[in-house]
């Protein structure tokens, strides 16, 4: 359902035996899939539930009584940024177990909203034997004034001036003496640039997908009376669907068993009847231990040409030897 709703075909999302044939351990989830785990949480804030007082729509354009989860204060509060770390790949079968933290936190001064407050959430999956698998980091951001009618970006924050994350991997080490990779079975030369149709017209219904795949319940994704409310023209799509069909250019280019990392900063909604497409770059070609792997950065694009999401990821390609 995952790999559907953020569009990725690869036979290793879905198929054992094709998994196993290319020598892994089972069906593999989606670089994006460690979200999903707000399903088996069970107080989830974003998800209804019946006999509670939900947020969303029903017979008043907006619950009379749920308010809008804004934050006290009277600002408002966005996802920024989402950062996952690829211990090993999730193997469907695992039970995974996942401890939470309280990571960075800084501020900054926006154009729109006031003050703007960052923060991270950092979840830490390991598996039945205590081992990593997944390290996830959630950067939030509560402004002081209410910001209407958009997102993140138009309260006036420049996400790329943040501070690393605590997760950050800093062990790579520059192999200034390389410049070419192996992905997909072509060599890429640092500075090549790739562009690829990630999805045409999108439909609410995939958004919709998305909510029930993911579990991000959230009304502004569904729900138009809600958004309208809010100061939104109609619904629009998760910040984590649009990196989800993203990680479809790093499952394309290296395979879903070989991502180090993948990074997302959020910086344009992205609504029904957008057409996205990606376009890849190779920054560089770097090691750590053994290994070597390509930095890429990735620019998610409307049909318009606005840039709606900016990410970073390291796919493994070939031992450093």
């Amino acid at each position: 359902m995952f790999a559907r709703a953020v569009g990725d075909p690869n036979p290793l999302f879905v198929d054992a035996e094709r998994a196993r044939a290319a020598g892994q351990p089972g069906v593999l989830a989606p670089p994006t899939f460690g979200i999903a785990a707000d399903h088996f949480d069970p107080d989830y804030e974003r998800r209804p539930r019946v006999g509670e007082t939900w947020f969303g729509s029903g017979s008043e354009p907006v619950s009379a009584t749920g308010g809008s989860q804004q934050p006290s204060g009277g600002g408002s509060g966005f996802h920024a940024e989402e950062q996952f770390v690829y211990h090993r790949p999730i193997v469907v079968g695992d039970v995974l177990f996942g401890r939470k933290r309280v990571g960075k936190a800084w501020e900054k001064r926006g154009r729109r909203g006031g003050a703007l407050r960052f923060s991270e959430d950092i979840v830490e999956y390991r598996d039945a034997a205590d081992a990593p698998v997944l390290t996830a980091v959630w950067v939030n951001v509560l402004t002081e004034r209410v910001v209407r009618g958009g997102g993140f970006e138009a309260a006036g924050a420049v996400t790329s001036s943040a501070p690393g994350s605590e997760v950050e991997a800093d062990d790579w080490t520059p192999r200034p003496d390389s410049s070419e990779v192996e992905l997909a079975g072509a060599t890429l030369a640092v500075g090549d640039v790739r562009e690829q149709l990630l999805v045409e017209d999108l439909k609410r219904t995939q958004i919709v997908m998305y909510a029930g795949a993911s579990g991000d319940f959230h009304p502004m994704h569904s729900d138009a009376s809600y958004a309208q409310a809010m100061g939104m023209p109609g619904v629009f799509a998760h910040g984590m669907l649009t990196m989800g069909m993203a990680g479809r250019v790093l499952t394309d280019l290296a395979g879903p068993e070989n991502l180090a990392d993948y990074r997302a900063q959020f910086r344009g909604q992205v609504w029904p009847g957008d057409t996205l497409r990606a376009r890849t770059r190779v920054v560089a070609v770097c090691a750590r231990g053994d290994r070597r792997a390509a930095h890429l950065e990735l620019t998610i694009l409307n049909q318009r040409d606005e840039t709606v999401l900016t990410g970073r990821a390291h796919v493994w390609f070939a031992p450093a030897g």
